[in-house]
């Protein structure tokens, strides 16, 4: 199939969604088809039937069948590819490389851990979008290949994991180290650690499965700061597969389309750099095998 990706830019206060092409973007509202003025979430909503309407949409641009004039990816408005999905869930303790620099077994957690994060104000796109977050000392980055549901799931096999899954993203979870734990007794505090205003940067855009090159078991994760290295990794560390978190978490939690699920991240933490935190003017460059760049700054 011809290759594509999906993302929203942003027009005041409208989100469209668009087609990306080899670096070129087509918005969606442009073109006279039944796909026309559907968000990203509403094409996931129904995926069976528009994804194939995609794909030909895809290849008629590609063979000039259809002629477009095309905006250049790079001066887009964009934004996070899935706006106000019903869940965004991250998984921990997923990778081995990040458990030895925790000083933890490596080894598959039971039950395997996750958390939720409320979406509508944590899920920000690229950009200067990420707000210093309120009462941290020790704000942190992690770089995850996220997951976007195409179908819902409740206690599924491995099987209908793997086939729920539309495709890709790349996931930021951000946390304020010394927020998590505040509370008295050592109580967990996701909202304050995780949770705050554009602590998950989500982008830049979705790649569908079918248009992922290469395995999806063997991708480079690598995240900068300020262009310096912090996490060079890759998704072979993983203990637990996609589909495999998908299984456990639909033992818990109904998953719908539009859902993400962040899978963890490697080694790279800013502890292990010698307490190197974020501050206001940092920027951060994530990529995860060929799902593009996602460029977010503290503010």
């Amino acid at each position: 199939m011809a290759s594509f990706a999906l993302a929203t830019i942003q027009d005041g206060k409208d989100f469209q969604a668009a087609l990306v092409i080899e670096e070129n973007l087509y918005p969606l509202s442009s073109i006279s088809s039944p796909l026309q003025n559907k968000s990203v979430k509403q094409l996931l909503e129904d995926w069976s039937t528009k994804l194939p309407l995609l794909r030909d949409l895809t290849t008629q641009i590609t063979t000039q069948t259809l002629p477009l004039t095309p905006t250049p990816l790079q001066s887009a408005p964009l934004t996070t590819p899935i706006h106000h999905p019903s869940k965004l869930l991250a998984v921990g303790a997923n990778y081995t490389s990040h458990l030895q620099e925790m000083g933890l077994p490596a080894e598959k957690w039971d039950p395997m851990p996750f958390f939720s994060c409320p979406p509508t104000t944590a899920i920000v796109g690229p950009g200067k979008t990420v707000p210093y977050p309120h009462g941290t000392k020790q704000f942190d980055w992690e770089c995850e290949l996220t997951v976007v549901l195409g179908k819902p799931l409740r206690n599924a096999s491995v099987a209908e994991a793997k086939d729920a899954i539309a495709g890709y993203t790349i996931g930021l979870d951000l946390s304020c180290r010394d927020l998590i734990t505040s509370g008295p007794k050592g109580l967990m505090d996701i909202m304050r650690g995780k949770a705050q205003d554009g602590m998950k940067p989500v982008g830049p855009y979705f790649v569908p499965k079918e248009a992922v090159s290469g395995d999806v078991g063997d991708m480079a994760v690598e995240l900068r700061v300020n262009g310096e290295v912090m996490i060079q990794g890759s998704t072979r560390e993983m203990l637990w597969k996609p589909e495999e978190c998908l299984v456990e978490i639909s033992r818990v939690v109904t998953l719908e389309p539009g859902d993400l699920v962040m899978t963890g991240t490697p080694a790279g933490s800013a502890k292990s750099h010698g307490g190197r935190w974020l501050g206001v003017g940092d920027r951060i460059e994530a990529r995860i095998g060929e799902l593009g760049v996602l460029e977010v700054e503290v503010v």
